[in-house]
């Protein structure tokens, strides 16, 4: 995906992982309830630069 940002483009590298089905169960006011929900992941590239620094991480 290109992207700009202050007139300089980059080049967003982001891997998608496919979503997920989460189920959740529990009591309201004595009632039973479930929830239904995806969740998607996106995983962003572990090697970002702020400021000309380059910086590893999560």
């Amino acid at each position: 995906m290109k992207l700009f940002y202050r007139g300089h483009s980059y080049t967003a590298h982001t891997h998608i992982i496919p979503a997920t089905d989460v189920t959740v169960e529990g009591k309201y006011r004595g009632a039973n309830i479930t929830w239904h929900n995806k969740q998607a992941r996106v995983k962003h590239s572990d090697q970002l630069t702020y400021r000309g620094v380059r910086h590893t991480g999560g």
